[in-house]
């Protein structure tokens, strides 16, 4: 099996981090190279992730000045080294068998970026997030080049969240696709996403929901909107 580089940036999550680190350290695709950024943790954090780094010798720790989450990201994609990356929040995690699903799927047809269905963790259930799909293991969508960027609205897209995809790395290498600063409405993740979408040529959706989004006290689901997509697009083509 290729390497699988996965790069959780850690900014005060001292609460969730063993429960998210571990996820990952017990995926059934052994052959991971994990980084953790800890983007200038004041609590706990980096106690815990020089203690994983000790256990498990996959583990690359990298500490750094506070730089927001695109900064930390920014960093393990410099470290990066695998065929496929996958960014995974340090609040939330995975299922044990996601990464392995995922990547035989995306090397079965040389696909560029692999989604799954995801759950809201909420502190009193969960909730699905894309609605419309089957929630098994089976491919339930796929886009050939420019139809993922166009279909980014439908309920069938797997939308602008990140911790629910594999991407393949040396497109994000060649074409410098970076993660930038949230200025504008929607976050990182959807940018970072639509600026990858633009060189997709095949991409893959699996129904069955494989990631767990925490979602924090007085946080809200953000749902794609035109406007939104069409401030994106507006930035992309400059």
């Amino acid at each position: 099996m290729d390497k699988i580089s996965v790069i959780i940036p850690v900014y005060n999550t001292a609460d969730y981090l063993d429960k998210c680190i571990s996820s990952v350290v017990n995926q059934s695709h052994y052959n991971l190279e994990i980084i953790v950024v800890n983007d200038g943790s004041s609590d706990s954090s980096g106690e815990i992730i020089e203690l994983w780094t000790r256990k498990d010798s996959r583990i690359l720790n990298f500490h750094q000045q506070n730089g927001g989450v695109s900064s930390a990201r920014n960093t393990g994609l410099s470290m990066a080294s695998g065929r496929y990356v996958y960014f995974l929040d340090s609040d939330d995690w995975i299922e044990d068998i996601m990464l392995e699903t995922m990547y035989r799927v995306a090397i079965d047809s040389d696909f560029d970026l692999v989604s799954c269905n995801l759950w809201y963790e909420f502190v009193n259930g969960r909730e699905l997030g894309i609605k419309s799909v089957s929630s098994s293991a089976e491919i339930v969508n796929l886009w050939q080049g420019a139809d993922l960027f166009f279909d980014y609205l439908s309920p069938l897209s797997p939308g602008g969240y990140l911790g629910n995809k594999i991407f393949k790395l040396s497109i994000i290498k060649n074409h410098r696709i970076a993660f930038v600063d949230s200025s504008f409405v929607g976050g990182e993740d959807a940018y970072f996403n639509l600026c990858f979408f633009t060189h997709v040529k095949k991409s893959a959706l699996i129904g069955q929901p494989f990631h767990h989004y925490h979602q924090r006290a007085g946080s809200a689901i953000h749902k794609a909107r035109p406007e939104i997509i069409s401030q994106y697009v507006n930035m992309i083509s400059r």
